[in-house]
């Protein structure tokens, strides 16, 4: 019993290590909601740029993670990594819409489209 205990800590703790090492600085806030408070927070204010600032002077300036709206982000600042994005839209990334925000349960909503 305890080989497998052993077994099983050691596994998380290398799959811990692997998954941590591929993602940029930043926090994800409380389980389910992730910063959402925050950044509404800073909307309700009439500052919604303040959230990015604040976390682009507390992690890096050009890349930072997150947690919005129950999905896990990685936010892009900055000119060049917004050219390296488009300029590579298909390489790089896979373009997703939460499901809150799907263009195909817009459509559903609004019979005449």
């Amino acid at each position: 019993m305890a080989k497998f205990l052993l077994l099983g800590h050691s596994t998380y703790k290398i799959l811990l290590q692997w998954t941590q090492t591929s993602l940029p600085p930043g926090s994800f806030g409380w389980p389910t909601i992730g910063e959402f408070m925050d950044l509404q927070r800073t909307n309700r204010s009439g500052k919604p740029y303040e959230f990015t600032t604040e976390r682009m002077e507390r992690y890096n300036k050009h890349i930072f993670k997150t947690s919005l709206f129950g999905e896990k982000i990685v936010v892009l600042c900055g000119p060049a990594a917004n050219k390296l994005l488009f300029t590579s839209e298909t390489k790089l990334v896979q373009t997703f819409w939460p499901p809150s925000n799907n263009p195909k349960n817009n459509r559903k909503q609004n019979p005449r489209q």
